[in-house]
């Protein structure tokens, strides 16, 4: 057995809190025009599908939100949650320049579907996309818009 999962958030994670520190600063930026699909999952929806995993078939399986985001739209989720101005764009040539080592995998477009291990598990996220998780977040840690 195999889980795939997708981008890990959550209020605790300390990638989640160093990107909202980012965002709050507008120096979390969209490379190029932002279309490229970026896959995720909140960390409590993570640990739900691995319980559901033990009673599946073997197999390999994604594990991500039911709604994979365009990187504009999961940048723009999260600025929306904690009411940040909406966040910049840079050309891609730049963003390679300064982005460093994840910079291949922000770029790449992840559009991953988790609707196999859905239907293997009967499992569902408790957050369908990273909209509704940023919001999440941004509630429990007192930064979200009423």
């Amino acid at each position: 057995m195999a889980l795939r999962y997708g981008g890990f958030y959550a209020p605790y994670a300390q990638s989640t809190l160093d990107s909202i520190r980012m965002a709050r600063r507008r120096l979390l930026p969209v490379p190029g025009d932002g279309s490229n699909f970026f896959s995720s999952i909140h960390v409590d929806d993570g640990a739900a599908a691995a319980l559901a995993a033990l009673d599946a078939p073997a197999g390999v399986y994604n594990v991500t939100d039911n709604e994979p985001l365009r990187m504009r739209d999961y940048a723009g989720a999260l600025a929306d949650a904690f009411g940040f101005k909406p966040p910049r764009r840079v050309p891609k040539w730049l963003f390679r320049l300064i982005g460093g080592g994840p910079v291949k995998y922000i770029l790449s477009s992840q559009r991953v579907s988790n609707a196999r291990f859905k239907e293997t598990t009967g499992w569902a996220p408790q957050y369908p996309s990273a909209r509704e998780g940023w919001r999440q977040i941004a509630t429990e840690l007192g930064g979200g818009r009423a």
